[in-house]
């Protein structure tokens, strides 16, 4: 009976860390991937998406496989020390905080755009975009001051309820689909490259890998379905997401997806514009919010144990409320009062970002290890592919880089 028990429990404790990986890249980018990725068109979009899919697997594995040659529980900053050196550990230090933030920073300006939309448009209550955030970010802060085990379970009803509106807004907006939409694309490689950032931002998971590893007990069939799980699952929930927008919201026009792309508008607003359905409308507009609230939740909790384990703070009492006011305040003030910080700020998470942190980290990381510390072991698990697959990982890591610079200095 107990064994059957432990197995269960494991299991459960499997399907929340897949939930939590999944939750963490279904967020942001359910609102920003169809304005953003507009402009190349529908298949070349899931393309790109796909690729980053399959990349963003593959570092996540090699976090992994890093993070289980750490004896005790580690997070970046531990593991930069040992398999990096100085130059390196603080790089990871500031990449990893500019990514954590501008995620955060980007959830807290579209989560109040929601709350705003919604009391405004449908409650007919008028609520500006800055109390919209400031009330975003105060009730979701107080569930990360909670801890890991609050945010775990909030999490999942989160995620389990994004999906189920998920799937009520598919069928309702499913018979207002129409094929020819689909049928645009532009080819033109700068289009095709410049959609790469967010996309890395939409699987943007590998830095909640040390956090997953203690919660499922360094059992690496558990963490190997987690991750693969939770990113197979996210591809397939944009995919259906691209195909429903993509096929409804006129690029052109009043409320379309390039005016949107424009003046910064998640893509449910569009949604509710183009398809007159109030009942589709409200659904949208809670899948929104609850997209949102699951990445938040991912992103904040892996940058509170960032945090933590960089600057030695202990996660109770008077230290965990500075943490968790380290988190929230700063996200709070750069959402209401960064322009354009939505799109703007996911985009340039995943371009500098993420090609930072989930590319070229794990890949020297895993490099050094391997190859200069000889960690690996007999049973030590280890991502197949060997130096060939991380030369590959830094090339394309570096490519994305190059081009987000370049788009920013050049404002293109």
């Amino acid at each position: 009976m107990s064994s059957n028990t432990n197995g269960i429990n494991s299991n459960i404790r499997t399907i929340n860390a897949l939930f939590l990986v999944a939750g963490t890249c279904i967020g942001g980018g359910m609102l920003a991937l169809p304005i953003s990725s507009s402009t190349a068109g529908f298949w070349p979009s899931v393309t790109v998406m796909f690729a980053a899919c399959f990349f963003m697997t593959i570092t996540g594995l090699l976090f992994l496989e890093a993070t289980l040659w750490m004896k005790s529980e580690a997070h970046i900053i531990s593991m930069s020390s040992k398999l990096l050196n100085q130059s390196g550990k603080i790089v990871c230090w500031l990449v990893y905080l500019f990514i954590g933030y501008f995620s955060l920073i980007a959830y807290v300006s579209g989560g109040g755009k929601e709350i705003s939309f919604v009391a405004t448009e449908i409650i007919k209550l008028p609520l500006s975009n800055y109390l919209g955030s400031f009330i975003f970010i105060s009730v979701f802060g107080i569930i990360l001051y909670l801890g890991h085990r609050t945010v775990e379970r909030v999490n999942t009803i989160l995620f389990i309820s994004m999906i189920v509106a998920y799937i009520f807004m598919i069928v309702l907006v499913h018979p207002e689909v129409k094929l020819h939409l689909l049928e645009r694309q532009d080819l033109n490689a700068k289009n095709l490259f410049f959609i790469s950032p967010l996309m890395l931002t939409t699987f943007s998971f590998p830095g909640i890998v040390p956090t997953i590893v203690p919660y499922l007990k360094r059992d690496i069939k558990a963490l190997r379905i987690a991750i693969v799980g939770g990113t197979i699952t996210t591809f397939l929930v944009y995919f259906v997401w691209l195909l429903v927008m993509f096929g409804s919201v006129p690029y052109e026009g009043t409320h379309g997806l390039k005016e949107a792309f424009l003046c910064d508008i998640p893509a449910t607003e569009c949604l509710h514009y183009a398809i007159q359905n109030p009942i589709l409308s409200y659904i949208a507009q809670f899948f929104a919010f609850f997209a949102l609230t699951t990445s938040f939740l991912g992103i904040a909790l892996a940058l509170f144990d960032f945090l933590a384990d960089g600057f030695k703070i202990p996660k109770t009492g008077l230290g965990k409320l500075t943490l968790t006011l380290m988190i929230t305040l700063p996200s709070l003030f750069f959402g209401i009062y960064f322009k354009r910080a939505f799109i703007t700020a996911l985009e340039m998470s995943g371009g500098i970002g993420d090609s930072i942190i989930s590319g070229l980290i794990p890949a020297i990381m895993v490099w050094r290890g391997r190859y200069h510390f000889k960690l690996v072991k007999s049973d030590s698990y280890t991502v197949t592919g060997g130096k060939t697959l991380l030369i590959i990982i830094g090339m394309i890591s570096c490519c994305i880089l190059a081009s987000e610079i370049f788009r920013r200095i050049f404002n293109l």
